[in-house]
């Protein structure tokens, strides 16, 4: 045995420095941009468990990545104002006003893309208001 461990040989509970780095290197394939993307609409510890990995982990990834901050609440704030905006479609009578609701919601889904190519993306001032007095009014 202590011939083993002079030649380098791994000892009973020693960790294998190859088996490691090719786990990392598992772990960091399955991070590429656009399987996040598609992850944007869970939560971080959801996204992280969706691919086998711990939430230190996926965070620091997402860094490297350019993903300073998950934009989980920002996808769901967006989709639950347009569902808002759908539901007074619904309900509209007016054409004139079904219009306007209509060109909210092409509004929404341009934030919605402009978050899934930048996670960082501030909403404008236009959505914005538009959200504001649309939540004023309900």
């Amino acid at each position: 045995m202590q011939v083993a461990a002079q030649e380098g040989c791994l000892m009973d509970g020693d960790i294998n420095p190859l088996k490691q780095q090719s786990r990392n290197v598992c772990k960091e394939e399955a991070f590429n941009i656009n399987k996040l993307k598609s992850l944007f609409t869970l939560q971080a510890k959801d996204a992280a468990s969706m691919l086998n990995v711990g939430v230190t982990f996926f965070k620091k990834e997402c860094r490297k990545l350019g993903i300073k901050n998950w934009p989980y609440r920002k996808m769901i704030s967006m989709y639950s104002f347009r569902n808002h905006v759908e539901q007074a479609i619904s309900e509209c009578q007016d054409v004139a006003e079904k219009e306007h609701y209509a060109d909210i919601i092409k509004e929404i889904n341009h934030e919605i893309k402009c978050i899934r190519n930048d996670s960082s993306y501030r909403f404008r001032e236009t959505t914005l208001r538009i959200r504001q007095h649309f939540y004023k009014r309900r």
